[in-house]
C-alpha cells in the first residue's frame, strides 16, 4: 500500500497518456515500446529441483513517461517454454521424477524510476515496480523407472517488489534503448494437480505459499520510441 501511494503522489502532478495542446485538441505523450531478454532465477518450477537460472524469452509492450528526474513505468509481460527433464538420483536432491510439458509466465509492473546518471547519449537509472505475476504448467511424467505414469497441472501466483538498476541509450533522440539488472521479492502461491491412474495411486492437490528471492544478471532489454 505505500508503495503504491508513493507511486501515484509522484505521477499526480503530470499527465499520463494523453495531454491537451492549446488548441484544445490531445496529443499521446510518453514513451512506448517493446520488452524482450533474459536470463533470470527462475522460481516457477513444477518441482524444486529444476528451479535455477535459465535464459527466457520474454515478450512484452511497456509505456514510460517521464517527470524531470523521475518517470512513471507499466509493463505487460509474458515468456514461455518447455521442460524436458530427465531424472537423476543424487543424495543431496530427490529428483526422481521424468517431466515433460510447457510452461507459461504472464505479468504485470507498475512502477518508478529515478535518474541517477546522465550525460550526452546515455544515462543510468534505478527504481521499482510492483509486480504481479502468474505461471502455468501443464505436462506429463513418469517415476524415474517408468514405473508410474501421471499428468501435472500447476498454477502460480505471485505479487511482490522488483528492484532494478539500468543503463538507457538515447538514438536520434526519439528512440530508447535500455538494459536492466533486477533483484525481485516475491511471495508465491502454488497449487498443482498430480494425476494418477485410479488402479495405481490417488491422485493429489498440492497447495503451498512461500516467500523467494528472484535475482535476474539480466533482467530485461527494452526499445522504445518517445512520442
Amino acid at each position: 500500500m505505500l508503495f503504491v501511494f508513493a507511486l501515484i503522489s509522484n505521477t499526480s502532478s503530470a499527465q499520463i497518456f494523453v495531454e491537451r495542446t492549446s488548441d484544445s485538441t490531445f496529443k499521446f505523450i510518453g514513451e512506448v515500446g517493446f520488452v524482450t531478454g533474459s536470463y533470470t532465477y527462475d522460481q516457477f518450477a513444477p518441482d524444486f529441483y529444476l528451479e535455477g537460472f535459465r535464459l527466457q524469452l520474454k515478450k512484452g509492450i511497456y509505456y514510460r513517461l517521464e517527470n524531470k528526474n523521475e518517470a512513471f513505468r507499466l509493463s505487460f509481460i509474458s515468456s514461455s517454454g518447455q521442460i524436458n527433464h530427465v531424472a537423476k538420483q543424487y543424495y543431496e536432491i530427490k529428483d526422481t521424477v521424468n517431466l515433460n510439458g510447457h510452461w507459461k509466465n504472464t505479468g504485470m509492473q507498475l512502477g518508478f524510476e529515478h535518474l541517477l546518471f546522465e550525460q550526452n547519449y546515455f544515462s543510468f537509472y534505478g527504481g521499482a515496480d510492483a509486480v504481479y505475476r502468474k505461471h502455468r504448467f501443464s505436462g506429463s511424467g513418469s517415476s524415474m523407472f517408468n514405473e508410474m505414469n501421471f499428468q501435472q497441472k500447476t498454477n502460480s501466483y505471485a505479487i511482490g517488489t522488483e528492484l532494478f538498476f539500468g543503463i538507457r541509450f538515447t538514438i536520434k533522440e526519439k528512440i530508447k534503448i535500455a538494459v536492466e539488472s533486477a533483484y525481485s521479492l516475491l511471495c508465491i502461491s502454488e497449487h498443482g494437480n498430480r494425476i494418477y491412474p485410479q488402479s495405481v495411486i490417488n491422485s493429489g492437490l498440492n497447495s503451498s505459499q512461500h516467500f523467494s528471492v528472484e535475482p535476474s544478471p539480466f533482467n530485461r532489454i527494452s526499445i522504445g520510441y518517445k512520442f
